[in-house]
């Protein structure tokens, strides 16, 4: 499985992005198979951009994590699944990306400052939701 930055595995010149791309459970081995052995079918997780499209990346990351894999052998994935989250906040909220000494965050209009690569890796340890933190990125409302 490849995820890259500026381009997939599927389309032929196109300028898709690490969150469009789409896991394959065929092609993931072991941490891709699950609920009773290999997936011949190769389902795949579909990302829309939606803030709803994070419920199914929340639960991918802890089907992961249950399965065991160690940090390094999903940590680009977890990167490439925070991304995607990011571009979800930016493009829920008119955000943008900032990045500074190889870190990156978004900056949502109101000021606010958010790490979903970060969040990524909290979810895979069990302490953190992208779909919650693309709630509260979201809410228009003052942060307490």
């Amino acid at each position: 499985m490849a995820l890259r930055w500026g381009g997939c595995d599927e389309c032929d010149g196109c300028d898709h992005t690490a969150g469009d791309q789409a896991l394959r459970r065929d092609q993931a081995g072991p941490l891709g198979r699950g609920r009773g052995g290999g997936d011949a079918g190769g389902a795949r997780l579909r990302l829309d951009y939606s803030a709803r499209s994070l419920w199914s990346v929340d639960r991918t990351i802890g089907e992961i994590r249950r399965e065991g894999a160690p940090y390094a052998a999903v940590e680009l994935v977890l990167r490439g699944f925070g991304a995607y989250a990011g571009e979800v906040i930016v493009r829920q909220t008119g955000g943008e990306w900032w990045a500074s000494g190889g870190d990156h965050w978004v900056r949502t209009p109101d000021g606010r400052l958010w790490e979903p690569l970060d969040e990524a890796r909290r979810c895979y340890t069990g302490d953190g939701s992208l779909r919650l933190l693309c709630r509260d990125a979201s809410d228009a409302g003052p942060r307490l």
